[in-house]
């Protein structure tokens, strides 16, 4: 790790306490996934582990527009606990069902998960900024993906060692717990980070919930490239992403090898490190440019489910899925943080999640109906070419490139 990234550390014991916050859920986060596909599969229950899946994202897209509004108004790190406390809650009443086998009850709780995690994604992402400086939050985002995807590369061997010695049970209270120290470290940090307006005298009325998120959907219709790159996350993450998301499980399980799962789950985040790496090294002009090119290098992992390539080949190429999402992810928040006021942040991650997330459960639960038609490489070649289209289309927009509001044409004397 560079000067840059131990220096911001040193001076700043605040972001220190959130990323390993970030890091103690994350691991928790990824251990528990990986025995709901080992339950879930292991089980023949492929269509339930899809619908699980589907039923997370479905639970964010449907809190996404009010958690956003939640974010601007009130105190962002006690959002942040609340979602924690209540993910613990529900990944107890997971534990419980689970245990007794009732499998079915596996979407259900997802839909719950996902609907708690959605306050949490806006509420950390508007928090970085008033963390740190401008000129940091590059590397501060950096961090943030660098935390978060070590701890994506230690839950999945770290659940390989538990399942070994006990049960996937033992994981599921582990991923408990995780959110009850994430929620006391957040306690820790003792700020107060409300961006409420100054209150407006002639204004009777606190703006409805329903006008505030209208806002910051006015807000992002002004910016074009803010809205393009939107609508590319609409479409690239519910037409490739989401799919791929099932769809490597459900092609080492058909290989027999599902054994392998977690390891292409920490080559992936192995390879998050480095592309989170990378992203303090664009320049500000290029950020756009660089976001978007480095998504290309999905191509390999979707060409080995294509040419049916062996899992070892599949974890190689995973490193590589890994780099393109983190770059274009530190590249992008870092962007949004510069371009968005902050009294309004929240509201624009919100609806930025949600793009991310909204036709993502369609997506997914498409996957075993595609595979029941056709085959595993015929699917993977129609999201290389959804992967393709809808990274080349938006850099048409002016501003897409370099992630900020085009340049005014120069004044001719």
């Amino acid at each position: 790790m560079n000067s840059a990234y131990l220096s911001l550390l040193r001076k700043n014991p605040k972001l220190r306490v959130l990323l390993i916050a970030l890091i103690v859920s994350v691991i928790g986060d990824v251990a528990y996934f990986v025995v709901l596909a080992g339950v879930l599969l292991g089980a023949h229950h492929t269509a339930v582990f899809s619908i699980s899946v589907a039923a997370e994202v479905l639970g964010g897209i449907a809190m996404l527009p009010f958690a956003g509004v939640i974010v601007d108004r009130y105190d962002r790190l006690r959002v942040m606990i609340g979602s924690d406390l209540v993910q613990a809650i529900v990944v107890l009443g997971a534990y419980v069902a689970l245990r007794a086998g009732v499998f079915d009850a596996a979407p259900v709780v997802s839909l719950l998960l996902g609907a708690a995690s959605a306050f949490f994604t806006p509420a950390v992402g508007a928090l970085v900024p008033q963390l740190a400086q401008a000129d940091d939050l590059v590397t501060a985002n950096a961090l943030r993906s660098l935390a978060t995807k070590a701890s994506g590369l230690i839950g999945p061997a770290l659940a390989g060692v538990v399942l070994v010695l006990s049960t996937g049970m033992v994981l599921v209270l582990a991923d408990a717990i995780s959110f009850i120290v994430s929620a006391a470290l957040l306690v820790c940090i003792g700020l107060r980070h409300s961006w409420r307006p100054e209150p407006n005298p002639a204004q009777v009325q606190e703006p409805s919930m329903v006008r505030e998120a209208l806002a910051g959907l006015a807000f992002v219709r002004s910016k074009v490239w803010i809205a393009a790159i939107m609508v590319q996350g609409v479409f690239q993450v519910g037409f490739v992403l989401g799919p791929e998301i099932v769809l490597v499980p459900i092609f080492l399980s058909h290989h027999h090898e599902t054994h392998l799962y977690g390891f292409v789950l920490s080559a992936q985040a192995a390879g998050a490190i480095a592309g989170a790496l990378i992203g303090p090294k664009v320049t500000q002009d290029r950020a756009g440019l660089a976001a978007l090119a480095g998504l290309f290098l999905v191509i390999p992992e979707l060409a080995v489910l294509v040419f049916t390539g062996p899992g070892a080949l599949l974890i190689a190429a995973s490193l590589l899925t890994g780099a393109a999402y983190a770059l274009f992810g530190v590249l992008w928040i870092s962007a949004l943080q510069r371009s968005v006021p902050g009294g309004i942040l929240g509201r624009v991650l919100s609806l930025d999640a949600l793009a991310n997330s909204a036709l993502q459960p369609l997506g997914i639960v498409l996957v075993p109906a595609a595979l029941a038609a056709t085959s595993i490489p015929i699917v993977a070649v129609v999201l290389m070419i959804g992967l393709v289209i809808s990274t080349v289309a938006p850099a048409v927009v002016p501003g897409v490139l370099a992630f900020h509001d085009p340049l005014p044409p120069p004044v001719r004397t």
